[in-house]
């Protein structure tokens, strides 16, 4: 391969409300001078538009129309029009689709491949095996017979890989993105005063407000904590059906606060108002934890975390060095570990300094070293 590739990112995933973050990996990809690259995205994502998009001048980014064909399964059920005009534009070495290789746009994206000749790579979170129908099948065997390597969110997601029939030899196991250490960490600014609340006594939750996140959970271990005159105060930050819920909880028990989601730039000042972070989410018939960038991000900023035993967490939290993974639903252990963590100072702030130390693999820097590394060899 010659010395500078050109690298073609499709996702969706840039015009959507978590484009910042996932776009930062590419940021720093492209500080090393033999790589160029050109981000393909939708021109929103069922209406959202990042207008932040536009101040990336090391990245090139184009945008396609997304079109639709289904009104659920929206990451599998879509493609971007115009697409291969797109690719044979930009002439890349390597096209790089974040998409699993089930969706639709992957298949398509695969086949312009073949036809433009050109290598091509994806990026799969799917950790459990889920027996489709049969053309769901039949196209996603042909992604896996003629995609050339394949980066899994996870060691599940390897292994299911793997037992679809992918060889092992052309996986390799990152996030597709990582964080910024730098941004997220641990200082005094944060929004304690504004919630009137105590840092020392908060508990966080922060991500979707959806039953397979776990928040009736938190709530029955927050009432287990209350029996036992065990006091704190949970924090619960983002958007979805346990909203109202909350809301509605929250005036008549002041140790119950609730924010919608807040903006990127605010995030830290959020984990920074809390001691510990949880997660306890609940698995689904075809879903289950598959990683957790809000964990990665409270363990920059020193947060213990206490989570699901779930392929996600498993990634992430080095159990009893810097967080615990529980049985999940266990409200009770959750209560248990809350405790543990909020009145074992030694203990509490050895797990601190360890999350710290230990998520910095999950930086950006360190993830663009591996992925430019990786494009390297293909």
């Amino acid at each position: 391969m010659k010395e500078d590739i050109r690298l073609a990112v499709v996702s969706f995933a840039y015009n959507h409300p978590t484009g910042i973050r996932n776009i930062k990996i590419f940021e720093e990809l492209s500080k090393f001078n033999d790589v160029k690259i050109d981000i393909i995205t939708v021109s929103n994502w069922r209406g959202y538009k990042e207008k932040r998009l536009n101040k990336y001048k090391n990245l090139r980014i184009h945008f396609l129309e997304p079109i639709f064909l289904s009104k659920t399964s929206f990451q599998f059920r879509y493609y971007m029009g115009g697409l291969f005009k797109k690719i044979k534009k930009i002439n890349p070495d390597i096209i790089y689709i974040i998409n699993e290789p089930v969706a639709l746009n992957t298949f398509l994206a695969t086949i312009y491949s073949k036809i433009l000749r050109k290598k091509i790579m994806c990026f799969a979170w799917d950790n459990l095996f889920i027996k489709r129908n049969i053309i769901v099948r039949l196209y996603e065997k042909f992604v896996l017979n003629n995609i050339d390597h394949i980066i899994a969110g996870s060691s599940d997601a390897k292994n299911v890989l793997i037992k679809k029939g992918y060889s092992k030899d052309k996986i390799q196991v990152m996030p597709v993105t990582g964080i910024d250490t730098s941004f997220f960490k641990k200082n005094s600014k944060n929004v304690c005063k504004k919630l009137n609340i105590q840092k020392e006594k908060t508990c966080l939750f922060l991500g979707r407000l959806e039953d397979e996140k776990g928040i009736k959970y938190i709530l029955d271990a927050k009432k287990k904590l209350d029996e036992k005159k065990k006091i704190f105060t949970f924090l619960f930050v983002g958007n979805g059906k346990w909203y109202d819920k909350l809301k509605k909880i929250s005036p008549k028990d002041k140790k119950i606060k609730v924010l919608k989601w807040v903006k990127y730039d605010e995030l830290p000042k959020v984990y920074n108002s809390a001691r510990l972070f949880l997660y306890p989410s609940v698995p689904l018939e075809f879903w289950e934890e598959q990683f957790g960038y809000s964990m990665i991000e409270a363990m920059s900023c020193g947060l213990p975390v206490i989570a699901s035993d779930m392929s996600g967490p498993r990634e992430i939290i080095k159990n009893g060095e810097d967080g615990f993974i529980i049985e999940s639903k266990n409200a009770e252990m959750l209560a248990k570990k809350i405790i543990y963590l909020m009145e074992n100072k030694k203990i509490y702030d050895k797990f601190s300094r360890n999350t710290i130390k230990n998520v910095k693999r999950f930086d950006n820097k360190v993830i663009a070293r591996r992925l430019h590394s990786k494009i390297k060899t293909i």
